[in-house]
């Protein structure tokens, strides 16, 4: 889990830029142009356009699988990271998004949520983090089944 609460933010971004590509993929035409029947009079071979045509989508469509399939699996990492933190009370959800979403060091989390030290900071988020990995391998469990 930690290690996943570690790549949250690559996570969030990756997703934003496939979307993106996602969007530019289903927005192009296939360009059929220089498959027409006929240029400068001459009759283009049977099959010639067809094969041209049908590569072009046959391409396009494998493209949009891949990045439906890329974008399926982070928004699923994703959602389990936010139900695993979900279930953590208020003050651990807090440090545990400090600590690895904003990347803040144990002692800036300390004074920020009034506790004594950066050890006991340590300890709340490490504590925190083993319970949200009880959870992420529950319903990683339950997901390959």
């Amino acid at each position: 889990m930690k290690e996943e609460l570690k790549k949250y933010n690559n996570y969030k971004y990756t997703l934003k830029v496939l979307k993106r590509k996602l969007r530019i993929e289903l927005n192009k035409e296939v360009n059929i142009g220089g498959s027409n029947f006929e240029i400068n009079g001459y009759i283009r071979p049977t099959g010639y356009m067809n094969n041209n045509i049908e590569n072009q989508v046959i391409t396009k469509t494998d493209k949009i699988k891949q990045l439906e399939a890329q974008i399926k699996d982070i928004e699923e990492r994703i959602d389990i990271i936010d139900s695993a933190l979900k279930t953590l009370k208020n003050n651990d959800r807090i440090a545990v998004q400090m600590r690895f979403f904003d990347r803040l060091e144990y002692d800036t989390i300390a004074t920020t949520l009034g506790l004594a030290s950066s050890k006991e900071a340590e300890q709340k988020i490490r504590l925190a983090v083993l319970k949200m990995d009880k959870i992420y391998k529950n319903t990683v469990k339950i997901q390959q089944k």
